[in-house]
C-alpha cells in the first residue's frame, strides 16, 4: 500500500512537470477515482491529487472532478490545519472555477477564497505564490488596489526567474484590469 501511494505521488509530480515527464491527467484522475478509499485516509496523497486536479481545473469541463479536487483539499486542511499549501490550493481552485458557481453565490465564494489564502499567508508570509493567489482573487473581487499590493509583494518575494516572470505577468494583468475598469 505504501509503495502504491509513493508511486502515485511520483506520478502526480511527473504530471506536474517536476521530472519533465507528462502523464495524462485522465490516467491520474481515473486512478484516483478507482482507488479513492486507498488515498482518502492519506492527506499527503490527497494534497498531491488536489494539486494535479487544480493544475488543469480552469479548463476542465468535468464538474465532478472539480468538486472531488476541492473535497480532497478540504480533507487535507482538516487533517493538517497548520499547513498553508492546501489553503492556497483550495482558494485557487475556487477562484479559477468561479464561472461554474451560480451568479448569486460568486461573491461569497470569492470572499471565502480570499479568507483561505489570507490564512495561508498568516501561516507563511514568505511564500510569493500565496500573495499571487490572493492578488488574483482580489482582482476577481474588483479590489484592484489590494490585488496590486499583493502582486507587488509576490514580485518582491519571488526569487527564481520563472517565478518573477509569473509574478510580473500577474501584475500586468492587474494593471490592465484596473485600466479597463476605470474606462
Amino acid at each position: 500500500l505504501d509503495m502504491r501511494r509513493l508511486a502515485f505521488a511520483c506520478a502526480i509530480q511527473a504530471r506536474r512537470g517536476a521530472t519533465g515527464t507528462d502523464i495524462s491527467r485522465e490516467s491520474i484522475v481515473g486512478f484516483a477515482q478507482r482507488n479513492r478509499e486507498m488515498f482518502f485516509d492519506d492527506p499527503v496523497a490527497l494534497f498531491f491529487i488536489a494539486l494535479a486536479f487544480s493544475r488543469d481545473i480552469a479548463t476542465s469541463t468535468n464538474e465532478s472532478q472539480t468538486i472531488l479536487a476541492q473535497e480532497y483539499a478540504r480533507t487535507v486542511i482538516r487533517t493538517y490545519p497548520d499547513q498553508p499549501g492546501p489553503y492556497n490550493t483550495l482558494a485557487r481552485m475556487i477562484s479559477e472555477n468561479i464561472l461554474r458557481t451560480p451568479i448569486n453565490k460568486q461573491m461569497s465564494a470569492l470572499q471565502d477564497a480570499e479568507k483561505l489564502v489570507s490564512f495561508a499567508i498568516n501561516l507563511d508570509p514568505t511564500f510569493w505564490k500565496f500573495f499571487q493567489t490572493r492578488s488574483m482573487v482580489r482582482r476577481r473581487l474588483r479590489d484592484f488596489e489590494g490585488a496590486r499590493q499583493d502582486a507587488l509583494i509576490a514580485l518582491e518575494l519571488a526569487d527564481k526567474p520563472r517565478d518573477r516572470d509569473s509574478a510580473k505577468a500577474n501584475l500586468d494583468v492587474i494593471n490592465e484590469s484596473t485600466e479597463a475598469a476605470s474606462r
